[in-house]
C-alpha cells in the first residue's frame, strides 16, 4: 500500500505540470497581444493547442490574433468552434459570437454577420456591444442592397439605350433604302410620319408622367428608408452604445 502511495504522489506534480504547460503558453500569448505582437501571440497560442487541441481558451484567443492580421477566414473557423463546444460556458459561446460577427462583417458578409450577432444576443440579451454591432450591420445590410438596386438599374438603362441605338440605325437604313420610291409613296410616307410624330408626342407625354411618377415613388422610399436608419441610430444612442464605426473584440 505504501509503495502505490508514493506512486500516485509522484503521478500528482506530473499530472499538475502537464495541465500548467498550455495555460503558460496562453498567459505568453496573452502578454504578446496586449503589447500588439499579433503574429508573435499566435505562435504562442498554437504552441499551446498542440499540448492541448481542445483548450477553449487558446482557441479563442488564436482566432483573435488571427483576426488582428486580417485573416478573417481562419479566425471564423476558431469562432466558430468554440461557440459549437459544448464544453464552453455561456460567456465563452456569446464571446465567440460576438467576434464571429465581427469577421463576417470584415468580409462585408452582412447577413452573416446579423445572424452570428442575433445568437450571441440570444445567450447575453444585454450586452451593449453586440446591440451597437447588430444595429450596424443592419444599416450596412440596407445599404449594399440599396446599391445593388442602383447597380441593376444603371445595367437595364444600357440595354435599353443599345436597343434604341439599333433601332435608330436601322431605322435610318431603311430611309436610305426607300430614297428612290415615287413621289405619292413620299407623301403616304409623310402622312403616316405626322401620324406617327403625333403617336410618339403622346407616347413621350405618358413616359414622362410615368417618370414623374417612378421619380416621387423612389424619393418616398428614399425618405422612409432614412427615416428608419434614423430612427435605428436614435435607439442605438438612447440606449447609451457608444458611436463607432469598427469591430472590437474581446479578451479573456
Amino acid at each position: 500500500m505504501k509503495k502505490i502511495f508514493y506512486i500516485v504522489i509522484s503521478i500528482i506534480p506530473m499530472f499538475l505540470q502537464a495541465q500548467q504547460v498550455p495555460q503558460k503558453d496562453i498567459r505568453k500569448g496573452n502578454q504578446l497581444y496586449e503589447e500588439k505582437q499579433f503574429a508573435e501571440s499566435e505562435t504562442s497560442y498554437r504552441k499551446a493547442l498542440l499540448k492541448d487541441n481542445q483548450n477553449i481558451k487558446a482557441q479563442y484567443n488564436l482566432g483573435n490574433a488571427l483576426y488582428k492580421q486580417q485573416n478573417a477566414d481562419s479566425a471564423l473557423k476558431l469562432y466558430n468552434n468554440v461557440a459549437e463546444n459544448p464544453k464552453a460556458s455561456e460567456s465563452q459561446r456569446a464571446k465567440a459570437l460576438y467576434n464571429a460577427g465581427n469577421a463576417h462583417m470584415a468580409k462585408q458578409e452582412y447577413q452573416e454577420a446579423i445572424d452570428a450577432y442575433k445568437k450571441s444576443l440570444k445567450i447575453q440579451p444585454k450586452d451593449e456591444d453586440t446591440k451597437y454591432n447588430l444595429a450596424y450591420a443592419l444599416q450596412k445590410m440596407q445599404q449594399q442592397q440599396q446599391q445593388q438596386q442602383q447597380k441593376g438599374g444603371g445595367d437595364n438603362k444600357d440595354k435599353k439605350d443599345n436597343k434604341d441605338q439599333k433601332q435608330d440605325q436601322q431605322g435610318n437604313k431603311g430611309k436610305q433604302d426607300n430614297k428612290g420610291d415615287k413621289k405619292d409613296q413620299q407623301n403616304q410616307q409623310q402622312q403616316s410620319g405626322d401620324k406617327q410624330d403625333q403617336q410618339g408626342q403622346k407616347k413621350q407625354g405618358e413616359q414622362g408622367k410615368s417618370a414623374d411618377m417612378k421619380q416621387k415613388e423612389a424619393e418616398r422610399m428614399l425618405n422612409a428608408l432614412q427615416n428608419q436608419e434614423k430612427n435605428t441610430l436614435d435607439k442605438v444612442k438612447k440606449q447609451a452604445i457608444p458611436v463607432q464605426k469598427k469591430q472590437t473584440d474581446k479578451d479573456w
